[in-house]
């Protein structure tokens, strides 16, 4: 995104349930499964840090599986 591009997607997303998130996102260079999948304890607000050290994945219609075969997998 250009700059230009950037202001326009954060003040249209800014009211969304997401929009934290793709601030969080576009400040810090994070992928969206990056940042779905922080807890807490990856936060330290003391020293102002956040470590990544984990990543939520989609995956869509698993072989072998019945019922419901999509789901979000977190990765460590």
């Amino acid at each position: 995104f250009s700059p230009e591009e950037q202001n326009r997607f954060l003040d249209t997303s800014k009211n969304s349930s997401l929009g934290n998130v793709f601030l969080l996102c576009m400040d810090t260079g994070l992928r969206m499964g990056e940042a779905i999948a922080l807890t807490w304890d990856d936060i330290d607000f003391k020293n102002e840090t956040v470590s990544v050290n984990k990543n939520v994945i989609y995956v869509k219609d698993r072989e072998g599986v019945t019922g419901n075969s999509n789901m979000l997998i977190v990765q460590d």
